[in-house]
């Protein structure tokens, strides 16, 4: 059995690769800074090191020569000689720290640069990786957005049918309810439609006698919005539809699921509430309820 994979999921994809690269970039960067530190200081205490044999060996030097001043005329010859062997074995001492600190460097500069390579070799496969991934994803969401789309289609058509079978459920009592509450309309139409310029409009149903008519907006989910949008036409509705000019208009409301309190506002808006009674409909409102006219 498949799993259905939502945008949802293909976006908390994107993000956690997106996390990942950045986490991996910032310890490679973080890696090749301690290293180069490191090297740094390395050079540093060579250099330290070197500077404090030079101290203590011219001190050394210093030394000898006091002892030297002292013993002159003794040991001048030795001294010389002594002078001279130390002299060559200080440089030699110093040429071979000098190659030795040359080859550390330049093979701490070699490992580096093979670090830095890898860091690199790596970053490339985990970019190529996340474009790899990237694609998959663009693939997957344009295919989930035709299904979206497809269903979007299949949700229209099926919500006009729908509400087209409302329409039918309520036209057929719309005459008795509200003769019984005293508004004698005789007659009723679907779908009636106006254009005059800024007030087109079109009323679900329509029933009227020759000086009265109530227009009722049929929902198969009614909410608030839909009430309020109702209203409006209401007030336009005699520019939309001149001919009712002396009519007496009342507005009404039906819905099979009505949001909760949607009923209550509808009636303090002065509008009838027709709802689902077993198989017809009933009207919501009190016996005492007084429609708004319009």
């Amino acid at each position: 059995m498949s799993t259905n994979i939502t945008l949802d999921d293909f976006y908390k994809l994107f993000q956690e690769s997106e996390r990942q690269r950045q986490e991996t970039e910032r310890i490679l960067q973080q890696s090749w800074e301690q290293s180069r530190l490191a090297l740094e200081q390395s050079q540093l205490a060579w250099e330290q090191r070197l500077a404090q044999e030079a101290a203590a060996r011219l001190q050394t030097q210093q030394d000898w020569e006091q002892k030297l001043a002292q013993e002159k005329a003794a040991r001048e010859q030795q001294l010389a000689q002594e002078k001279a062997v130390r002299e060559q074995q200080l440089a030699q001492e110093k040429v071979a720290r000098e190659q030795q600190l040359a080859e550390e460097k330049t093979a701490r500069e070699q490992q580096l640069a093979e670090e830095k390579t890898a860091r690199e070799q790596q970053l490339a496969r985990r970019e190529a990786e996340w474009d790899r991934s990237q694609r998959e994803w663009e693939k997957q969401y344009q295919a989930l957005t035709a299904v979206v789309d497809r269903t979007s289609r299949g949700i229209d058509g099926l919500n006009g049918r729908w509400g087209k079978f409302v329409e039918n459920f309520v036209e057929p009592a719309v005459v008795r309810l509200f003769q019984a509450r005293g508004i004698p309309v005789t007659e009723t139409a679907q779908r009636v439609k106006q254009t005059r310029g800024e007030f087109a409009m079109e009323i679900d149903i329509l029933a009227e006698n020759g000086d009265v008519a109530v227009a009722v907006e049929v929902k198969s989910h009614l909410t608030q919005d839909a009430v309020d949008e109702f209203l409006g036409n209401l007030v336009n509705f005699k520019r939309a539809f001149p001919k009712y000019q002396a009519y007496q208009i009342y507005g009404a409301v039906a819905g099979i699921d009505i949001d909760k309190g949607v009923d209550r506002y509808a009636y303090r808006q002065g509008l009838f509430v027709i709802r689902q009674s077993g198989d017809t409909v009933e009207l919501a409102n009190n016996p005492q309820f007084r429609p708004t006219p319009w």
